[in-house]
């Protein structure tokens, strides 16, 4: 099984890839899952983009679903990432075993940035996209290949002050940057629903034509509605003000 979870489409294209480069049909999007007979699982591969150099809530969420009573033989996590994941992978490692579990193999692919939420982030140019991805296909191929033969390895770009990213600033990006009451609407949006429609966690509801943010808790800023959005009318407080959008699908039409 290959599960997953993707807000703007590079992780869902990555489960893709690799669901065909390892014959594994067994495609499960976390932010769909019923029920999951974990028990005859023999492959599981957990697949996801860092957010702000950790573990997103929903992706924490499946791997508590995972019974501690059988151990998975071969647990695998990817994950993607606009540059580097710091300790991401320590914080995941963690999490597994805390289900009594433990992970064989771990490896980072970077794909085109999406993270827009502070100054100085913005989405790569489509140069820079194209030849991301141009890289990741060449990448995922070594990563299937290690798949296949059920190595154990941990291949990872944590990049420079890891501990830092991962500890002092992934906090403070759960405690003050995970809320959806930064988003709003300019004058812009014409209630073509594509947000309501994109959110992985259904936190959006269509009132009066305009989207509505639950301010429920269960956001957590993968920013797809703001990347989705046609018209640019959907902003995150003042940090996304001239910033640019990215979905995966519009880099390969």
């Amino acid at each position: 099984m290959i599960a997953y979870f993707s807000g703007t489409g590079n992780t869902e294209w990555v489960a893709q890839q690799l669901s065909t480069l390892v014959c594994d049909t067994d495609l499960v999007n976390m932010a769909n899952t019923g029920h999951i007979d974990f028990c005859d699982i023999q492959v599981l591969g957990i697949l996801f983009p860092v957010h702000a150099w950790g573990v997103p809530s929903i992706v924490e969420h499946f791997i508590r679903l995972i019974p501690k009573e059988k151990a998975i033989p071969y647990l695998y996590m990817v994950c993607t990432c606009g540059d580097d994941i710091g300790e991401t992978f320590t914080l995941f490692k963690g999490l597994v075993e805390e289900r009594g579990q433990s992970c064989s193999l771990a490896c980072s692919v970077q794909m085109p940035n999406t993270y827009v939420n502070l100054p100085g982030f913005d989405v790569d140019s489509i140069s820079l996209q194209k030849e991301k991805v141009r890289q990741a296909e060449t990448r995922l191929k070594i990563i299937s290949e290690r798949i296949c033969k059920r190595e154990k390895v941990i291949d990872v770009v944590k990049g420079g002050f890891p501990k830092l990213k991962s500890g002092f600033i992934h906090s403070l990006f759960r405690n003050f940057l995970v809320k959806d009451s930064y988003f709003h609407f300019t004058a812009d949006c014409v209630g073509c629903e594509r947000c309501e429609n994109i959110c992985p966690v259904g936190n959006i509801r269509m009132k009066d034509r305009h989207p509505v943010w639950s301010m429920d808790g269960s956001c957590i800023t993968c920013m797809a509605c703001y990347h989705s959005c046609p018209k640019h009318a959907i902003r995150f407080g003042k940090f996304t003000d001239n910033k640019g959008q990215y979905l995966f699908k519009n880099l390969i039409e």
